[in-house]
């Protein structure tokens, strides 16, 4: 099986748990008159085969993630090696980097408080330019770690 074959596997299997934990919440109470469609038990048991099979993944998972090596490129010119689960970090400082830029690190307006008179005005550490440029930056930086990351998905073997 492959990495990116598991990790869908896992989504599925979490799809299936909220299926089932909605199903047996159902049974726990219902009109004497009404028979319910499963078995308590059954699904109780379904339900707790579903969380190791889970588990059993999600550890095989991290497993390849911490032994599988992939290339990132980082410029033209050069690339680096790194294992899975470093990428996966780096991916995630990356948006939240993208996130901050994009979202709170925006240029805010001159202010008048009405009635009072007083205009505030606020400093900008890096202009909407370099905020921008800063953008593109992460914005490659991040495609280029996706595209690495993606390709392994479906080329490196789940470890056992």
């Amino acid at each position: 099986m492959k990495l990116g074959e598991a990790i869908k596997e896992v989504q599925l299997l979490q799809s299936k748990l909220i299926r089932l934990h909605s199903s047996r919440k159902q049974l726990f109470s219902y009109l004497k008159t009404n028979t319910p469609e499963f078995d308590f038990k059954t699904l109780d048991n379904e339900i707790e085969k579903t969380h190791k099979e889970i588990i059993r993944l999600k550890l095989a998972i991290q497993r390849t993630n911490i032994r599988s090596k992939i290339t990132i490129k980082i410029d033209d010119n050069n690339t680096k090696e790194m294992i899975i689960q470093e990428a996966i970090l780096i991916i995630g400082q990356i948006r939240s980097e993208l996130s901050q830029y994009q979202t709170e690190l925006i240029p805010k307006q001159a202010n008048v408080e009405y009635g009072r008179e007083r205009i505030v005005e606020y400093f900008q550490p890096i202009s909407e330019k370099e905020r921008q440029e800063r953008l593109e930056i992460l914005e490659k930086k991040k495609r280029q770690f996706d595209l690495a990351l993606q390709g392994a998905n479906w080329t490196i073997e789940l470890i056992e």
